[in-house]
């Protein structure tokens, strides 16, 4: 087994475990929260920037954390490729 095929399946196992972390904890990006559909949730409460500020992370972490599981899996799947060149 070559060495770039055991660093692409780790590196891609490393990621999906830190974007399954980040999904478990933060949940999937909702679809229905925007900035618009967040404002509008959010009307005459006090303190509106500060909650917009936390729904805006949550989307970010979200994607942030389906993008590492799917590059993740992407670098699984060409190691094999790798070890047959």
């Amino acid at each position: 087994m070559p060495m770039t095929e055991i660093a692409f399946n780790t590196i891609g196992l490393i990621l999906d475990i830190i974007g399954a972390t980040l999904l478990f904890t933060h949940g999937p990006p909702p679809g229905v929260l925007s900035k618009e559909a967040g404002t509008v949730i959010l009307w005459g409460i006090e303190n509106r920037d500060h909650e917009q500020r936390k729904i805006d992370q949550h989307i970010l972490i979200g994607r942030l954390a389906i993008c590492l599981v799917v590059v993740g899996f992407v670098l699984q799947l060409i190691a094999p490729a790798l070890a047959s060149n």
